[in-house]
């Protein structure tokens, strides 16, 4: 059960009063310690689909699942967040240079981030050309929403399911 539908499961399965702190039973209770979950994982195998995503740079074609498509999106942001703060406390880069860092970083993962995008749409059963929705306006909103679908849970025309494969 995905992160999310376990949280709404225990949403709807939560009839207690809600005021108990710390009993294992209430809906806060339940949400923390499945946020707890979360952070206990190791950042190792968090950090495995975002290089994975890297080896993979130059691959369009098969397929890649939700996980590592939002794990590679959440390194990038996290990593080029920093890269911006370094750039801005200035000292090693000659002035007006402070978002160059994180610019250089941008242009060294857009081919790896089109080709696990592209491979993320083949998950969900659609063509790469998907991405030019986002020119679109609103578009944007119908590719995230297509991201964040489930992948299809039998094989379909780009490969197998990576979820099988995976097991």
């Amino acid at each position: 059960m995905s992160l999310i539908n376990e949280a709404i499961y225990i949403t709807l399965q939560s009839g207690q009063n809600f005021s108990n702190s710390n009993c294992g039973h209430c809906f806060f209770c339940r949400v923390f310690s499945l946020g707890k979950k979360i952070l206990d994982q190791k950042i190792e195998e968090k950090m495995e689909y975002y290089l994975k995503a890297l080896k993979n740079y130059a691959n369009f074609s098969g397929r890649a699942r939700r996980k590592e498509y939002w794990l590679f999106t959440l390194w990038n942001i996290v990593i080029y967040s920093v890269l911006l703060i370094l750039g801005s406390m200035g000292g090693f880069l000659p002035e007006g240079a402070e978002g160059a860092l994180g610019g250089l970083y941008m242009l060294a993962v857009l081919i790896p981030g089109l080709a696990v995008f592209v491979r993320r749409m083949h998950d969900t059963g659609r063509s790469g050309w998907w991405f030019f929705l986002n020119l679109v306006p609103f578009g944007a909103i119908v590719v995230i929403v297509f991201l964040a679908k489930d992948s299809n849970p039998d094989a379909n025309k780009f490969g197998e399911n990576p979820k099988k494969s995976a097991a």
